[in-house]
């Protein structure tokens, strides 16, 4: 009190972090009370901190645990990494280089954030970097969460239209309603499994391909049965499959993203919460591996074929005369022939257990061999290469015009054959290859199917309900004419149409190709 003690330092201090480790019995004054409860429930299920713990609480935790119980404190450890801004520097109030958090929340919704933190390296003790704009929370809402929710408006939308009360079923021998059940087992099963690892981000990685399944390929694929009477046993099914995926699946993904899988699924069911539910059986559930990894590669191919479409910008809409699969064992696949060529447009599949048709040899001169031969004909002999006019001989020597490359002087590669485009997948196991020559005929009828798709643009512009019927006015080109005289019953027939004429209207041009335009008018029949 005076301030003219000594001070004397107290050598007998500790690591201060050793009080925390003692937090396990500390907390309960074991052994002194409590004795029972802290026998029934040390160790702990899980514990969470960042990972400069490890020096720290973990570490004295396990040291003294070991020491006066001989087992380590905890079953489980969730060690996260920082949360930085883009410069590398620590999230802070001062800095404030951060963004708001009700900005997030109110632009991309709490699961959005809650999904790009449970999915990222964080959750693996690494550090993870976010901007000001929360971009990453952005991909997550777009990539995630509304195509999630989109599923499940495409379901209530068609349901209502058709005034259809679906109910759980497990039965349907349709093969895309039997895959959706597959891949929501799938699902369910990746979670729970990764959950009761306390592997958070490892549960995650099982969605967005289930989501993917969802709606780039069942929803799509099924469409048509959904527009069906809904007295019709195949819509009843879809319709049916679509509810129990969605009801199943919100269960799963409840822990991930709570408010999303809380609204869906009491929309659904009219219960209380999603979250007073039992995690979902999956006994029910169809049981065959082998179809699912099949429907899964059919997907692969499928996808190979409209990135060669993409790499050589011919729009989807575009019929193409034919796709070809090589590989072995691929017999199966023509079970599955339907969908892969109304995935990728085309006219027909073909498959082959060979790809040496699928290619032509093309050679390119080793320049670092044979530059200096050539000298000031190098560009002459180059051309002549690519244009093929070589020839390959029996040695493996190859005549160039009036010269002979040995083995070491050329190189030989594939390329697809003309017309043609050809990609490897499943770890170059099977090669998928796309005709993407376009003639007369497949040109007019992709002109129809851009028109049909300017008709549903225009019925949902102009907010016309799925089930009104219309008459449609169209004016263009002479192209334009010549596809509506050829393909107009199939433009009514897919639009809902009554009447479709070749007329001039004062609409405002509408794009629906890269050279192509019409004028559009609908109206209620």
């Amino acid at each position: 009190p005076t301030g003219k003690s000594k001070m004397v330092r107290v050598s007998e201090v500790f690591d201060c972090w050793f009080e925390s480790g003692s937090m396990p019995f500390a907390q309960v004054h074991y052994p002194f009370d409590n004795k029972d409860w802290f026998e029934s429930h040390f160790p702990a299920d899980f514990i969470v901190e960042y990972i400069g713990q490890t020096r720290g609480w973990f570490y004295t935790m396990m040291v003294l645990s070991t020491a006066i119980f001989d087992r380590p404190p905890f079953k489980n450890c969730i060690c996260h990494g920082i949360v930085l801004d883009t410069e590398g520097i620590k999230l802070s109030k001062k800095l404030r280089n951060y963004p708001e958090p009700e900005m997030i929340w109110g632009k991309y919704g709490a699961d959005s954030l809650r999904w790009y933190l449970s999915s990222s390296p964080v959750l693996k003790g690494q550090n993870l970097q976010i901007d000001m704009e929360g971009k990453g929370i952005a991909d997550a809402q777009r990539l995630i969460i509304t195509p999630l929710w989109n599923a499940f408006y495409f379901f209530c939308l068609y349901a209502n239209a058709e005034n259809v009360s679906a109910k759980e079923n497990y039965s349907s021998d349709n093969p895309l309603d039997i895959y959706a059940l597959l891949k929501t087992k799938e699902l369910i099963e990746n979670i729970e499994s990764n959950l009761e690892k306390y592997d958070i981000s490892a549960a995650c990685q099982a969605v967005p391909n289930f989501i993917d399944a969802i709606n780039n390929w069942y929803i799509r694929r099924s469409r048509p049965r959904f527009w069906k009477h809904a007295d019709d046993i195949d819509s009843k099914n879809a319709y049916d499959t679509l509810y129990t995926v969605l009801l199943n699946a919100t269960k799963a993904l409840s822990p991930l993203m709570p408010l999303i899988s809380e609204e869906i699924f009491t929309k659904l069911s009219s219960e209380e919460s999603v979250h007073l539910k039992d995690w979902p059986k999956t006994k029910n559930f169809p049981k065959n591996q082998e179809f699912l990894e099949q429907m899964d590669l059919v997907r692969e191919i499928s996808s190979a074929g409209l990135g060669i479409r993409k790499t050589n910008n011919i729009r989807v809409r575009q019929p193409l005369n034919e796709i070809t699969i090589v590989g072995e064992d691929l017999s199966w696949l023509k079970e599955f022939e339907s969908y892969v060529i109304d995935e990728v447009n085309a006219k027909k599949m073909t498959i082959e257990e060979n790809s040496d048709s699928l290619y032509r040899n093309k050679i390119k001169i080793n320049l670092r061999k044979m530059g200096p031969k050539l000298g000031k004909n190098t560009g002459k002999y180059m051309q002549a290469a690519n244009e093929f006019k070589w020839t390959l001989n029996d040695d493996e020597t190859v005549t160039l015009l009036d010269i002979t490359l040995g083995k070491d002087e050329y190189i030989l590669e594939k390329e697809s054959n003309p017309g043609t485009e050809a990609r490897e997948i499943n770890d170059g196991n099977i090669v998928v290859s796309l005709n993407i020559d376009i003639d007369e005929e497949l040109k007019i009828e992709g002109i129809a199917r851009d028109i049909l798709r300017a008709i549903q643009n225009k019925r949902k512009d102009e907010n016309f309900d799925i089930s009104d019927k219309i008459n449609i006015k169209i004016y263009g080109e002479q192209v334009i004419e010549e596809t509506i005289e050829k393909y107009g019953n199939y433009i009514t027939s897919n639009s809902l149409a009554e009447k479709i004429e070749f007329l001039k209207t004062n609409e405002d041009p509408i794009k629906i190709s890269d050279d192509l335009s019409i004028n559009l008018m609908i109206k209620k029949s």
